[in-house]
């Protein structure tokens, strides 16, 4: 997740356990113990030395432990275009001190390099040479000026510009349209052959643990002040506003990590709707509406190339209307509710099930492609499965543009309608009576099965929007299966057999 951190959200969170006495114990979980100044994890600790320091000795195993399995693709001017989702090159690093490997690669023609070598850690420096042989590109930009992607798609020979190695390890990153912000994963073709070529030093050695430090850099005094009992808290709180400054663009609008630049339409609308409108409404409005386009939410990229696989641009809706109840601003509500009127008759037109009246459309924010759906799944599949957090969010977008046209004194009796529509879908045909819950989505394009598992933020969004009635939200909150950490965003109830349910 990329959403910015809620300094409201982390004052309810921890405000359950109060305690005045600093070195009580305010909860004890069967991995960490929670004190009112710090939390200890085995022989890890995280404390706040004031409201504005915390020191930690906790470190990422990925920083002293490299796979020596590595899932990998190829971009072309930063799109997922060289094989289907799902469909990446894989290769098994030997374990050695300063190895030198040459992979030699075909664009387009998955590469499996594993040579009976078992998965495990590498322990000494391996020096990675890439070679990608673009011939067959050259070739057809030669012969009829453009080059057919796997997908149908034409790259004409004008508009190729530069190459980029993408993938799962620590160096490499999946995130194509942000791949030209490292310029280290760009191939370059020194001798005009058509062989472009990269080069990577992994597992280099020398690693030491890197502890983590945090101090206030930010002059945050505008904003909301906190104060209690329980220095984590105040620190917690007093750190999410100095990662809020710090997410400011130049521009007036928030950057969504260090690694995703601009604003993506779900990770601000998620922001805005938890603590940003309050806090930061005028640079919430200017991002939110950084993500319109022809008078439409723009749907940021997804499997099978956004829209409509991917539906939950409408998580834009509730920020949009979030705005409105903290400001009271008319002007803003006249101003969004055509681009939320637009949008969602798309929606209907396009993502909507005539036969269960739920929606259409990948998870929202379990949206990975492979990290999320089963390997067999296209992104036909995945458009067609019908998840239980995007029709919640569907449900409450229909629901806030009917009460928009009523503050604008318009008719919105037909939103109103498909909202209603639309919970008795999910209660219908995503409750399950035998676990408690809902389950995750339905998917099956010929024989619809219901997947049993448990998608958090769906069920936390059908509590929040009253979809679930009061039984069912106090069955749900006693039957989401719990890990020592903490609920998972989705897991599957292991604590007994599971069983397909067909849907009629």
């Amino acid at each position: 997740m990329r959403w910015l951190i809620s300094p409201f959200i982390l004052i309810i969170i921890f405000s359950s356990a109060c305690n005045n006495s600093q070195e009580s114990i305010l909860y004890k979980a069967e991995k960490y113990t929670l004190y009112a100044d710090k939390v200890e994890q085995d022989n890890y600790s995280a404390i706040a030395l004031s409201a504005e320091e915390i020191q930690s000795n906790y470190y990422s195993t990925d920083e002293l432990e490299v796979s020596n399995q590595i899932y990998y693709k190829f971009s072309i001017n930063g799109g997922d275009n060289e094989m289907i989702s799902g469909t990446d090159h894989l290769i098994r690093m030997p374990d050695g001190s300063n190895s030198d490997i040459v992979t030699k690669v075909t664009f387009g023609k998955q590469q499996i390099d594993t040579a009976g070598i078992q998965k495990k850690n590498i322990t000494g420096a391996v020096n990675w040479k890439v070679e990608l042989d673009l011939s067959e590109i050259f070739q057809a930009f030669e012969k009829q000026g453009y080059y057919t992607f796997f997908d149908g798609t034409k790259l004409y020979k004008e508009e190729f510009n530069t190459v980029y190695i993408a993938g799962g390890a620590s160096f490499l990153s999946w995130d194509f349209h942000n791949l030209y912000t490292n310029p280290e994963l760009e191939l370059t073709d020194a001798d005009g052959d058509h062989i472009y070529e990269v080069a990577f030093t992994i597992n280099p050695g020398n690693k030491e643990k890197v502890f983590r430090k945090w101090e206030l850099q930010n002059n945050i005094s505008a904003y909301p002040q906190y104060e209690s009992d329980h220095l984590l808290v105040d620190a917690l709180y007093n750190m999410s506003l100095d990662e809020l400054k710090m997410n400011i663009e130049a521009d007036s609008t928030f950057r969504t990590g260090k690694e995703w630049a601009g604003v993506w339409t779900r990770d601000i609308s998620y922001s805005v709707l938890l603590s940003l409108a309050a806090i930061e409404p005028q640079i919430a409005k200017i991002s939110l509406l950084r993500k319109v386009k022809n008078g439409r939410i723009i749907q940021d990229t997804g499997t099978g190339g956004s829209w409509p696989v991917s539906t939950d641009r409408t998580t834009w809706i509730l920020a949009a209307w979030e705005i409105y109840l903290v400001t009271g601003d008319v002007a803003w509500l006249k101003q969004v509710y055509p681009i939320i009127q637009n949008t969602l008759e798309d929606d209907l037109k396009v993502a909507r099930d005539a036969g269960t009246g739920l929606f259409f459309g990948e998870s929202s924010f379990l949206d990975w492609r492979e990290q999320t759906y089963p390997r067999w799944m296209s992104p036909v599949d995945i458009f067609t499965s019908r998840c239980l957090g995007t029709n919640a969010v569907h449900y409450q977008s229909y629901k806030i543009a009917s009460l928009m046209a009523q503050e604008l004194n318009l008719d919105g009796s037909a939103f109103e309608s498909i909202a209603k529509e639309t919970s008795k879908a999910i209660n219908e045909n995503l409750w399950q009576e035998d676990k408690g819950y809902y389950g995750q989505f339905i998917y099956g394009q010929y024989y619809p099965i219901l997947s049993d598992r448990s998608e958090t933020l769906g069920k936390a969004l059908c509590i929040l929007f009253d979809i679930a009635g009061q039984e069912r939200q106090n069955r749900i909150v006693n039957n989401t299966p719990v890990t020592p950490y903490g609920a998972p965003l989705s897991l599957i109830h292991i604590s007994e057999p599971t069983r397909p349910r067909l849907i009629s």
